[in-house]
C-alpha cells in the first residue's frame, strides 16, 4: 500500500492478473476505491460505503450516412421520429433513464452542467405521422418501396438487445419496416463500425474530457469515431470558430447549434443516459473522483 494524504489508504500495485477483477478486490477489502459496476453497488452501499456517481455517456443508435438509403435525410429523420422511447422507458435499469439529447449530463461547461445550460428539449419530437410523411418521402425520392435496412448491430451487453428491440417494434408499428438485429460483443462492434461495414447500430458514446467538444467532436469529417461517416463543411466550421471567440457565451451557442445540428439531420438517435459510479469503503472520505481523468485523486483522502 502506499500514503495518500495522510491516511493509509489501500492502493496496491497490482499485477497484470490482479487487475483483471478490481471490484471483487473492493468488496473483498483489499482496495478503498473503486469504478463499480452498477449491478455491484448494492454490496458497496451493505458495506456501508459511499458513492460518487456521474451521468457522463450517452447511448444512440448511429445511421451510417454514407449507406445509400440512410444518406437521405428523410429516412434518417422518419427513423427518429418514430422511437417511442415510453415503450422501453419501464424497462431501463437504474442506472440508465432516456433522452433525447446528445451531451450528457456530467459534461460541464463555464462551471456548470452544460445540459443545464442548453436546455434538454430536442429538435426531434416523436411523432409517427410526421415520420411517416417523412418516410414516404424518402422512398419516393430514392424509387423504393420498401427500405432495404437489413440489420442493427448491439452491443451484446447488459440490456441493449432487449431495449434495441424496442426501437424496432416502434420502426414496425408506425412505418412498416421490419429489420433484423445482431448482437455482438463491445470489441467486435467496434470493429464493424469502423470498418463501415453497418446499416445502423447502438453503442455508447463517452465523454473524454468535459467538454460538450469532447463528443461533438467526434462527428467531425476528419474524426476516427465519425463512425457515421457525417460530411458537413458547416458543423465542422462551427467547431473550428469555437477556439477563437473569447465569449464563453459565444462558445455556449456555438455548441448548441452544433449538437441540434446534429440531432435535426439525425445521424445519431440518442437513447438513453448511462449513470457511472465510483465506490469509497466505510470509513474513507475526501477522496476526488471524475469520469474525465485517467485515475482517482487521492491528495486531501481521509480513512478513520
Amino acid at each position: 500500500s502506499v500514503i495518500a494524504g495522510g491516511a493509509n489508504l489501500l492502493i496496491p500495485s497490482l499485477n497484470k492478473d490482479q487487475i483483471s477483477d478490481p471490484i471483487a478486490r473492493f468488496l473483498s477489502g483489499e482496495t478503498d476505491a473503486c469504478k463499480i459496476d452498477y449491478n455491484a453497488l448494492p454490496k458497496a452501499l451493505d458495506q456501508k460505503g459511499t458513492c460518487a456517481s456521474f451521468e457522463d455517456t450517452v447511448w444512440v443508435m448511429v445511421l451510417n450516412c454514407e449507406n445509400p438509403s440512410l444518406a437521405n435525410p428523410d429516412i434518417r429523420r422518419a427513423l427518429s421520429y418514430t422511437v417511442d422511447r415510453t415503450l422501453f422507458a419501464q424497462y431501463l435499469p437504474g442506472n440508465l433513464h432516456t433522452t433525447s439529447m446528445l451531451i450528457p449530463p456530467a459534461v460541464s461547461f463555464m462551471g456548470s452542467s452544460y445540459r443545464e445550460k442548453a436546455g434538454s428539449v430536442s429538435p426531434i419530437l416523436p411523432s409517427p405521422e410526421i415520420g411517416k410523411q417523412y418516410f414516404d418521402n424518402g422512398l419516393a425520392a430514392l424509387g423504393l418501396t420498401q427500405l432495404p435496412l437489413k440489420e442493427v448491430l448491439v452491443s451484446d451487453e447488459n440490456s441493449m438487445p432487449l431495449l434495441t428491440g424496442f426501437v424496432q417494434q416502434s420502426w414496425q408499428k408506425h412505418l412498416g419496416l421490419y429489420t433484423g438485429l445482431t448482437k455482438l460483443s463491445r470489441e467486435d462492434l467496434l470493429a464493424r463500425l469502423g470498418s463501415g461495414d453497418f446499416e445502423a447500430a447502438v453503442l455508447p458514446l463517452s465523454a473524454s474530457y468535459s467538454s460538450p467538444d469532447a463528443i461533438l467532436s467526434m462527428f467531425r469529417s476528419d474524426s476516427a469515431q465519425n463512425y457515421a461517416h457525417y460530411r458537413s463543411d458547416q458543423f465542422d466550421s462551427i467547431l473550428q470558430s469555437i477556439a477563437a471567440m473569447d465569449s464563453g457565451e459565444d462558445q455556449a451557442t456555438a455548441y448548441m447549434q452544433a449538437e441540434q445540428q446534429l440531432l435535426e439531420e439525425c445521424v445519431v438517435i440518442p437513447l438513453f443516459f448511462e449513470t457511472s459510479y465510483y465506490a469509497m469503503a466505510k470509513g474513507v472520505s475526501d477522496i476526488e473522483f471524475s469520469p474525465f481523468l485517467p485515475g482517482i485523486y487521492f491528495k486531501n483522502a481521509r480513512k478513520k
